[in-house]
């Protein structure tokens, strides 16, 4: 199972998704980026935007105190 990670990829379109362990994929993938490194380029922005938006300090934190404090109001009561 990937989770999320190719659903990800394919939204933010912020690179390709290889079947893991297919050698021939990535390597058409490595190419395609190689010969067009305006793209390449264009995938490695909007993927550092997505991961700041999504997984910066203060939004991880955030999540992990909503998590803690449900666990606590059911542990509690």
């Amino acid at each position: 199972r990937m989770g999320d990670a190719p659903r990800i990829v394919e939204e933010v379109r912020c690179g390709y998704w290889v079947t893991p362990g297919n050698a021939g994929e990535l390597a058409k993938a490595v190419l395609r980026l190689y010969d067009d490194r305006k793209m390449a380029k264009q995938m490695g922005r909007r993927g550092r935007e997505y991961a700041e938006l999504n997984f910066s300090r203060s939004v991880c934190t955030s999540e992990y105190e909503r998590i803690f404090e449900q666990a606590v109001s059911e542990w509690v009561c």
